[in-house]
């Protein structure tokens, strides 16, 4: 056992030697900048780094086109539904609505409870058209706006802008905040649309003269239509 011992030492001497004897490495540190002479020393940087978080979007405007279009189209899919109720009615009530709509006298009077009846007709679809616009306006998957089954085909969709810049040469809006109107406000814009364009159809066409081509209705409920696809706009951009 002494003997290895002995083995084992001699062997350690001769390596600890020959490490004694291999040259020391030098290390130089790479400079990264050099900084000058007359450099403050109680300097600090005032460079935040980017945020990214996202105040709004930008938008290609909804051509008046593609805004006749939707109306054109989610016009006919109510009509379809105001025909079911229709055909719902009765016949001297369907003389009635008749009678109404192409402005003719009735064969017969009518009773109250049938002009009741006919008044609950009205009201229903017009519900029906509250409800059809105001769900599918309020909510989307991706959060950055709804549209309804004519807007839907013709590319565009309703946003929330409480702050809207037009930007003329390229003809597009930075909205803010860019999303969903959610349901109220959805709900809102529905009746307020209906009024306008029944009672006072002509504030209708303010959509024309407006910049960011805003309705009355879009203004006053704090949206506008735009096109489906935009560009996030961000903080400190």
């Amino acid at each position: 056992m002494d003997k290895y011992r002995e083995e084992w030492g001699c062997w350690w001497k001769q390596y600890v030697n020959y490490l004694s004897t291999l040259p020391s490495p030098t290390y130089q540190p790479q400079i990264l900048f050099r900084v000058p002479v007359n450099f403050p020393s109680n300097f600090t940087s005032s460079v935040s780094p980017a945020s990214n978080t996202v105040i709004g979007y930008k938008y290609k405007m909804a051509s008046i086109k593609r805004r006749i279009a939707a109306e054109i189209i989610d016009f006919q899919i109510l009509m379809f539904v105001k025909y079911i109720l229709f055909t719902m009615l009765g016949a001297e009530q369907q003389a009635f609505v008749k009678a109404f709509l192409l402005d003719e006298d009735l064969e017969s009077e009518i009773s109250m409870d049938e002009l009741i009846d006919f008044l609950s007709y009205l009201f229903l679809y017009w519900a029906i058209v509250l409800i059809y616009e105001s769900v599918l306006l309020s909510y989307s998957r991706d959060g950055k706006g709804g549209a309804t089954i004519g807007k839907r085909l013709m590319g565009i969709k309703v946003v929330k802008g409480t702050s809207v810049s037009h930007i003329p040469t390229t003809n597009t809006v930075i909205v803010k905040p860019g999303t969903d109107i959610g349901f109220w406000r959805a709900v809102s814009r529905t009746a307020f649309k209906d009024l306008t364009t029944t009672v006072f159809f002509p504030v209708f066409f303010t959509m024309l003269h407006s910049r960011s081509g805003q309705s009355f209705y879009d203004i006053t409920t704090g949206t506008i239509v735009v096109q489906k696809e935009g560009e996030p706009v961000y903080e400190n951009s």
